[in-house]
């Protein structure tokens, strides 16, 4: 897709565009994985586990739960890790050659979009979803901020303009412009929400699952 959109719309050769000059455009994308992972790998494995009873057996302490989430943080930062690796590689070529620099920039910024989306995925594992309905509620979500994304850069109106504002997405795709965003003003941000987040969730994840009565 970012091929066939890029290629529709520019009329300049892909020899003579900068991959940087795009970041605009491709923000986006790598926004949209950054929250898909967090989303659909962080989040959906935690309230998996809850509704296996998996929580309530082996985890049911704050020092247990801790080191869980903790586990899958790194787990999961190594895979969002292979997607934006995967995502340069395949869209670089079309901009030239690689350049380590650039990708280290992309990178970090990436991976800041991925614990802030982790932050909101830590809240959404406080909802009562079973691990059928999670699937539906996180693919509604997601597209959902997707569409407001989109619709803000093709209308004017103004609660489609308000709406975005709100929008994790918008906010990603900001720090993952290069230089819109301050890097460390970003990432301190991010960590300390994340660290927030954890610690709040090591206290308060439920621990039953949502059909269990006890």
């Amino acid at each position: 897709m970012f091929y066939f959109i890029l290629l529709s719309r520019n009329n300049e050769t892909s020899s003579t565009t900068n991959y940087a000059s795009y970041a605009s455009y491709a923000s986006y994308y790598y926004a949209y994985i950054a929250a898909s992972v967090s989303f659909f790998g962080f989040a959906f494995y935690l309230i998996g586990r809850r509704e296996s009873g998996f929580i309530r057996s082996f985890a049911y302490v704050p020092m247990a739960k801790a080191i869980l989430l903790t586990g899958q943080l790194i787990a999961y930062s190594f895979i969002s890790g292979l997607y934006c690796a995967s995502l340069y590689l395949l869209t670089r070529p079309l901009f030239g050659a690689y350049d380590l620099i650039e990708f280290l920039n992309i990178l970090a910024r990436f991976y800041i979009c991925f614990l802030m989306f982790c932050s909101v995925a830590l809240a959404l594992v406080r909802l009562p979803l079973t691990f059928q309905n999670a699937n539906t509620s996180f693919s509604v979500l997601l597209f959902l901020m997707l569409a407001t994304l989109i619709a803000s850069r093709l209308t004017t109106y103004e609660i489609v303009r308000i709406a975005n504002q709100f929008n994790p997405l918008t906010l990603a795709s900001e720090i993952m412009q290069m230089e819109r965003t301050p890097l460390i003003g970003a990432g301190s941000f991010a960590v300390i929400l994340l660290y927030f987040m954890m610690w709040a969730s090591a206290r308060l994840m439920p621990v039953n699952p949502v059909w269990s009565r006890y």
